[in-house]
């Protein structure tokens, strides 16, 4: 990792558990095993960017490849649309708990099983069916 800054200990409450790692200006908590192998395996795993565009056979092989170890989400958006660039600052959030991918070309969301532009999914680990995101924020209430 090029840009790890640390900061005071100030920044952090007393007594809390979790570790803050600051990547690119992200701060990104770690609440796992506190040996240093896992620490560090897991700080090499953060990716660079918090998306992943899928638009060639090796993104797709990275996509299906985490099939079964964590929660993946990804969504069909236009290329530099505004809810990409949501979607994108949404992922920043959880950098290193859940990846995030996108497409950007019919193509590549048939091949996804995704339908329609703004459409977003969510994949758990051993679970057959992906959950769909509302394709509204509007809750109804």
């Amino acid at each position: 990792l090029h840009d790890v800054r640390s900061f005071p200990c100030s920044e952090v409450d007393k007594g809390e558990d979790t570790i803050h790692v600051y990547k690119d200006g992200f701060k990104i908590e770690y609440n796992g095993v506190r040996d240093p192998e896992t620490f560090v395996g897991w700080m090499m795993d953060i990716p660079d960017d918090p998306v992943t565009i899928i638009n060639d056979e090796h993104d797709l092989e990275e996509f299906e490849d985490l099939d079964d170890e964590v929660v993946r989400i990804i969504g069909y958006f236009e290329p530099g649309s505004a809810a990409l660039k949501e979607f994108e600052e949404a992922a920043e959030d959880f950098m290193g708990e859940i990846e995030f991918f996108a497409v950007v070309t019919s193509k590549w969301a048939r091949k996804l099983g995704l339908k329609r532009i703004g459409e977003v999914q969510m994949l758990r680990p051993f679970e057959e069916d992906p959950l769909f995101a509302p394709s509204s924020a509007d809750t109804g209430t």
